[in-house]
């Protein structure tokens, strides 16, 4: 604008100018930059002095110009982003959630900030989800829940997902023989679903209903013969094949609390039930660890021992071999620093494994706590 304006430059010289000075040039294509636009400038009577200083001053934004423009885009968006977390938690957190994968984080860890803010997160329900996380009524913020979908369930891909909403269209399921019957899924699937608790609104605890499950099917081959049975573990049984389930089940324990938290993330890879470190805080109390909001709120250069589990690994190039991590527990979040050394003697662990036991000194740096490590127990 400021090339056609004062120097006299056409759209497209002007445009080219532009991309000229965006680019990094030698001293003699800046000073030929330099010459076309003084002579622009001459011919329209602008002052030598006062076009020397207009063309230092675009050379000066070109500097910066383009970095300029893009942080005022990530700015507005990050603005827009922290508006709706903060005013419409559950609905942004089905947005992200819906998205996946992108972003920073995992979905567990947006799952354990929104629950943490009190958002209502429920599990998987075969009567209640759909293909995609959603919003429904509850006793969340807002009067609102976040449901889960199918899509956070493993081995549920598109077309299966798509053909459970077909399914579910027709009417609730009854029970879980009718959801069978209706879905023919494969049997992996029923048992990851029940495993999770999709199938926890039927009023059976879960080892019991896989139990029953594993009996028909077992009493279906033995009707039918082996040839039936491969192609019903890639179908599900026909209509025809599901009579009345055979005698109930022995009494069986329940899923424990841990295991439960266990089965969400190993067919998950995220949980509705508590933070796993909530079920080993005792244990940990006993070894000396501390919340890690406690340390993130310790005065600086307290030497404290914390665990959770590791959320982010960052490696910069331009770190000089420091490492950041971040770990987190039911409490929060809290960074990991580690210089060269202490990370090369502790590469195996630091590595590989989702659960950190650390210790270290806690520093701080404009308002922010983080835990300088010093060993990985």
């Amino acid at each position: 604008e400021i090339a056609m304006q004062v120097a006299g430059f056409s759209a497209g010289q002007a445009d080219r100018f532009r991309r000229a000075m965006n680019r990094h040039r030698s001293r003699v294509e800046m000073a030929s930059l330099e010459r076309d636009f003084l002579l622009g400038c001459q011919a329209r009577a602008v002052p030598g002095a006062v076009a020397g200083q207009l063309f230092e001053a675009v050379r000066g934004f070109a500097a910066f110009g383009f970095c300029r423009s893009h942080a005022a885009a990530f700015a507005r968006t990050a603005y827009e982003t922290a508006w709706l977390r903060l005013h419409h938690p559950a609905a942004y957190l089905v947005g992200m959630l819906n998205h996946q994968p992108m972003g920073f984080y995992h979905p567990s860890v947006l799952v354990d900030d929104a629950r943490r803010r009190g958002v209502r997160v429920l599990s998987v329900d075969v009567n209640r989800s759909r293909a995609r996380c959603r919003l429904e009524a509850g006793d969340g913020l807002d009067g609102l829940a976040v449901r889960l979908g199918f899509n956070y369930v493993k081995g549920v891909g598109q077309a299966l997902r798509e053909h459970l909403d077909q399914m579910r269209a027709l009417g609730e399921y009854a029970s879980p023989e009718d959801f069978w019957r209706r879905t023919g899924i494969p049997r992996s699937v029923l048992d990851s679903l029940v495993l999770v608790g999709a199938l926890d609104g039927f009023g059976e605890p879960r080892r019991k209903l896989l139990w029953r499950l594993k009996a028909l099917e077992d009493e279906m081959a033995g009707r039918l013969g082996g040839r039936g049975k491969a192609k019903r573990e890639r179908t599900g049984p026909t209509q025809e094949e599901l009579l009345p389930l055979p005698a109930p089940a022995p009494a069986l324990p329940a899923l424990s609390l841990r295991e439960r938290v266990l089965t969400d993330y190993r067919v998950m890879e995220l949980t509705t039930g508590p933070h796993p470190a909530s079920l080993l805080r005792p244990q940990l109390v006993e070894l000396g660890v501390v919340p890690l909001v406690e340390a993130r709120s310790s005065a600086p250069d307290r030497r404290v021992r914390v665990a959770g589990l590791v959320i982010t690994r960052q490696a910069p190039h331009s770190a000089r071999g420091m490492r950041f991590f971040t770990l987190a527990d039911e409490t929060g979040h809290l960074d990991l620093v580690f210089s060269p050394e202490v990370y090369w003697h502790n590469r195996t662990l630091a590595s590989h494994e989702a659960w950190l036991c650390a210790e270290g000194v806690v520093r701080a740096a404009d308002g922010v706590a983080s835990l300088l490590v010093e060993r990985l127990l």
